[in-house]
């Protein structure tokens, strides 16, 4: 779902943006709520079938977002500054990656019982599923804040002059300069 996601979005970035960001988020926070919804449904009985189609759609929505976030980031840097941006943004990448694996894998070895057997699993993961949607939200809260985003002033702008007088994506003028961004990067 991630990579499909990923591939897929490079349209809805060229029209949308960093919007894409927190439409990203949203479904990722949608899948977080569905898994905890079926978590709290089967309870101790939980199996890893129940647990697949709410991932699917977390990983879908991460794969909207990660592409279009990477692209907001290196979007306005300059061509003799991009090896080094993009070095500092990799390691950024990794950095968080590996805290955000420490911390949650923490909370859930921390929470888990294992005396209460498949409960006590569930338990843990609905402890870091509640964790990681209110993450997503809080996410899709900030990103409408970015420039570009579809919920700021300027993003709104950009994504209008997009379009032509019928309302058809990728024409005029804003639309030639998102994809002169697009190509840099």
């Amino acid at each position: 779902a991630f990579a499909s996601a990923s591939i897929g979005a490079r349209p809805l970035i060229a029209r949308w943006r960093s919007g894409v960001i927190t439409v990203g988020t949203v479904v990722a926070a949608i899948g977080f709520l569905s898994l905890l919804v079926a978590l709290s449904a089967e309870g101790g009985h939980t199996s890893a079938a129940t647990v697949v189609a709410p991932m699917t759609i977390v990983g879908f929505g991460n794969g909207l977002a990660v592409p279009a976030l990477i692209g907001t980031v290196l979007g306005d840097v300059k061509i003799k500054h991009a090896g080094a941006v993009s070095g500092v943004l990799t390691t950024s990448q990794q950095l968080a990656s590996a805290a955000g694996i420490a911390i949650i894998g923490g909370i859930f070895f921390a929470t888990l019982d294992v005396r209460r057997g498949n409960a006590g699993y569930v338990t843990s993961l609905e402890w870091v599923t509640t964790i990681s949607l209110f993450l997503a939200l809080a996410t899709a809260v900030v990103s409408t804040r970015l420039p570009g985003s579809f919920f700021s002033r300027r993003g709104a702008l950009a994504v209008s002059a997009a379009e032509n007088s019928d309302g058809a994506p990728g024409s005029g003028a804003a639309a030639a300069d998102l994809r002169k961004v697009d190509s840099k990067a």
